[in-house]
């Protein structure tokens, strides 16, 4: 009977395979299969991600990939979910990315008024920024005020 070799997850992280991962997402980023496989990556190293000192920068390129990638194909409607739903799976966005998301998404929705897509993408984004600014990372009623405050502001 054959053994299996598991990789360490510290040893996947610093070895750069992680960032292969993500190098892979970029590169094809509109085909849904290369997000599911990054959703079970970061099922297995999400605790790893959290962590202080250098795997901070794990997190930081981990965002600054779903973003760009999100904003890249955010006309594909199950990757942009799919981009979406990781983003609150980590639920630890820099607020650095998510208000560069946000504003990026409302200038995208002062450019389609008519577009409901992008004012609930907007909506997404808007409380994903409000929520990284919060510690318990809850968004609250008065972040809801000021992201539809954010938005009639665009629209009129």
């Amino acid at each position: 009977m054959e053994k299996y070799k598991y990789l360490n997850i510290f040893k996947f992280l610093f070895d750069g395979y992680y960032e292969r991962v993500l190098n892979i997402c970029e590169r094809y980023s509109e085909f849904l299969i290369v997000w599911k496989t990054l959703e079970v990556v970061l099922s297995r190293v999400k605790m790893n991600l959290e962590l202080k000192g250098r795997n901070g920068f794990f997190n930081n390129l981990t965002y600054q990939t779903l973003v760009n990638c999100f904003l890249k194909d955010i006309d594909n409607e199950v990757v942009r979910e799919k981009i979406l739903s990781l983003m609150i799976f980590i639920n630890k966005i820099p607020e650095n990315h998510s208000e560069y998301l946000y504003f990026h998404c409302l200038d995208l929705l002062e450019k389609k008024q008519d577009d409901t897509k992008i004012k609930k993408i907007t909506l997404l984004a808007g409380r994903l920024y409000y929520s990284s600014l919060r510690p318990d990372r809850i968004v609250t009623i008065y972040d809801e005020q000021a992201i539809q405050n954010d938005i009639m502001s665009r629209l009129s």
